[in-house]
């Protein structure tokens, strides 16, 4: 074969989707990426490969985001060239949105109280990662220091987490209210978690579970917080009401692999892809017979009070209790090609399939934005609190539900094209388009909020192959 063969071999490729977004438990969103080849836009077979890793995770067109803050690879023999990822590089609250720029430092807007303002401080540099909770927001950057901002930002770190330089993983648990109560749960590189408060709620970190470092995984619900220890148990603690105190037969379970929750209960995914629940009945903690008994879950999704469960076989199942969200649709229930699943926490769920068509079920389908019954092509979902926008193979963007959660994207049609990803907060969207530009809708058009800055404009990027 000559040079000439080879190159004629080659061909270029587009991965597009959203990176997995951290934070608060219940409200992050585990993101799937999809490979296109970049003339035909057709799926294509490629190796997925985090930057830090020596070999592939996964081979195929479609790959599941578990490590967000980290460059992700994907290349093949066919498409040598391939696509380099950037990290995870948005966050934000209930209600404000935060974004990484190239030169590693974090910019914020939003609602005010919400974290809705540019963090001010000495370790706003490097930033590889930011976690948000209902009114807060927290970052780490490169030396594993953390910072936050928030409603509050009158409240320091306590010495004992200023002083840290090893946290890999923070969760934030928050109260629904107007107070700026919230929690940060923290993970270190030692295996040891770490605890602080606003100094209004969830003050009540047990000394040992402080002492120990067997922790590989934290999770929170509104009131409680969980983790698995090294060989595979669960720990628990906080409120017994919202999964603090897990049950007795449970706690000799040593092959728990994923922690899921919403605001009330947990769910665990085990190594044999059956799961059990714990924490509030009236959040799903309470699972049906025939799904309990289930050994092929590969993944949990969730609103606020419910959830779904995908299955290795590409169909769903459903639990939990929501005025609206009832019964599984047959239409849903009888699919076996679904390759994701996204739940906007004010009672909704949208299902990507295989071949690109989105279904959906929940109060979203109530309001006039309506999402097209033709829609297809889709490679990417996102859910905000009460709308969806869905990212389609030829960069384009179609958004349903609440007009003002961000169902509506009049403001900025004219700009969705090429657009690479969609990421969410709860009242609003912003989608990253290939030229590094940014374009929001949903609650932008409200008085009370500051503005995307400016200059982030051309300094986010998602892939250094353009």
């Amino acid at each position: 074969m000559n040079g000439n063969e080879l190159t004629s071999e080659i061909r270029n490729l587009k991965v597009m989707g959203a990176r997995t977004q951290t934070g608060s438990g219940w409200a992050s969103a585990t993101h799937k990426l999809i490979a296109l080849d970049k003339e035909t836009l057709q799926p294509v077979s490629v190796d997925w490969m985090y930057e830090d890793e020596p070999t592939p995770r996964f081979t195929g067109p479609v790959f599941t985001d578990t490590r967000p803050n980290v460059r992700l690879l994907a290349n093949s023999d066919v498409y040598r060239l391939g696509d380099v990822i950037n990290i995870s590089n948005f966050g934000g609250s209930g209600s404000a949105l935060a974004a990484i720029k190239n030169d590693g430092t974090v910019e914020a807007w939003g609602m005010l109280t919400n974290g809705g303002t540019s963090p001010v401080n000495a370790r706003n540099h490097d930033v590889r990662a930011i976690y948000g909770g209902m009114d807060s927001s927290a970052a780490v950057n490169a030396n594993g220091q953390v910072f936050t901002w928030s409603v509050d930002d009158g409240n320091p770190l306590p010495d004992n987490v200023a002083t840290l330089n090893d946290i890999v993983d923070i969760k934030v648990a928050q109260y629904w209210d107007d107070n700026g109560n919230y929690t940060y749960l923290a993970l270190r590189a030692n295996n040891q978690v770490v605890q602080w408060t606003d100094g209004v709620s969830h003050n009540d970190f047990p000394e040992d579970i402080a002492e120990r470092k067997d922790f590989i995984a934290i999770q929170t619900t509104e009131y409680a917080f969980a983790g698995i220890t090294q060989n595979g148990h669960v720990i628990t603690w906080g409120d017994a009401a919202y999964g603090g105190e897990l049950p007795v037969h449970l706690r000799e379970v040593n092959d728990v692999v994923t922690l899921y929750s919403n605001v009330g209960a947990f769910v665990a995914l085990r190594a044999s892809g059956s799961i059990f629940s714990w924490g509030s009945t009236g959040y799903g903690a309470v699972i049906p017979d025939d799904i309990a008994s289930l050994t092929d879950i590969v993944s949990l999704h969730c609103t606020s009070s419910t959830f779904i469960a995908l299955r290795q076989n590409g169909s769903v199942v459903f639990w939990g209790q929501d005025y609206s969200l009832v019964e599984l649709p047959e239409e849903i229930a009888s699919l076996t090609n679904i390759i994701d699943v996204q739940g906007a926490a004010n009672s909704s769920y949208a299902f990507l399939t295989s071949e690109g068509k989105v279904y959906c079920w929940g109060s979203a389908t109530d309001f006039a934005k309506k999402m097209p019954a033709d829609l297809s092509d889709v490679v990417s979902l996102s859910a905000g609190w009460g709308a969806f926008a869905a990212l389609r193979r030829d960069g384009s963007v179609v958004a349903w539900g609440h007009p003002g959660e961000g169902g509506n994207t009049t403001p900025v049609a004219n700009e969705l094209y090429d657009i690479r990803a969609i990421y969410a907060c709860g009242y609003r969207f912003c989608a990253l388009r290939n030229d590094d530009r940014l374009f929001e809708w949903g609650e932008e058009a409200r008085t009370d909020i500051t503005k995307m800055p400016a200059d982030l404009q051309g300094n986010v990027t998602y892939s250094f192959v353009k």
